[in-house]
């Protein structure tokens, strides 16, 4: 069942990294630094899930990335993808940020960032199954 899990979570991460150039592409970079973070997210949990731990509560990359580095030191590649927490609420909620909304704060360049990041992480937990 881990296994199967594991997958699942990948391939939703995957999704999650489309939907972020998707919405980078259509102007919502505040959605694609989001779905970026979920994207990231989503990996360490498949990674996490495939190492046998069945319940992964925590949303932080930061968090999920110590858990996953203590299993394979090889996780300290990604870790700049932490910063990806920043991400998380801000995005979402006008108060959130001071005076302004998130559609007119985040700018293309987050956006790139936020999918190079999670792109990053992703690629090293799909290259870490097929060891």
């Amino acid at each position: 069942m881990g296994h199967r899990q594991a997958e699942r979570w990948l391939e939703q991460a995957n999704w999650d990294l489309k939907a972020a150039g998707d919405s980078a592409a259509a102007g919502n970079f505040e959605w694609a630094c989001f779905q970026a973070q979920q994207a990231a997210e989503k990996a360490r949990k498949s990674y996490l899930q495939a190492a046998g731990k069945a319940s992964v509560h925590s949303h932080s990359v930061r968090l999920l990335l110590l858990e996953c580095e203590a299993l394979d030191s090889g996780f300290a590649q990604v870790r700049a993808a932490a910063e990806l927490d920043r991400y998380y609420v801000p995005t979402r909620y006008p108060n959130g940020l001071p005076g302004d909304v998130p559609h007119d704060h985040f700018t293309a360049e987050a956006a790139q960032r936020c999918r190079s990041l999670a792109s990053s992480v992703i690629e090293f937990v799909t290259r870490s199954s097929k060891r």
